[in-house]
């Protein structure tokens, strides 16, 4: 999450669940699409605003390293 989205309290720790890296690998073996989150932000200009905030993970068949993918919409 970029530094300057401050979501509101109750939308934050609705977003860590979702985001979490374990929640994320379950939705790539599920062959689920991307996890995705609309939460209320506050922006450090004041301005207030949704933000549409998508996350999916991917593991390297070589490695078994585990890779995370976020991507943050206004």
């Amino acid at each position: 999450m970029r530094s300057e989205s401050f979501l509101v309290p109750g939308d934050r720790e609705r977003y860590d669940e979702i985001f979490r890296l374990e929640r994320l690998v379950e939705h790539y073996y599920k062959g689920e699409g991307p996890a995705v989150f609309v939460g209320y932000c506050r922006r450090q200009s004041g301005r207030q605003c949704f933000v549409k905030f998508s996350g999916s993970a991917a593991i390297d068949p070589v490695s078994g390293d585990v890779f995370a993918f976020g991507v943050e919409t206004e």
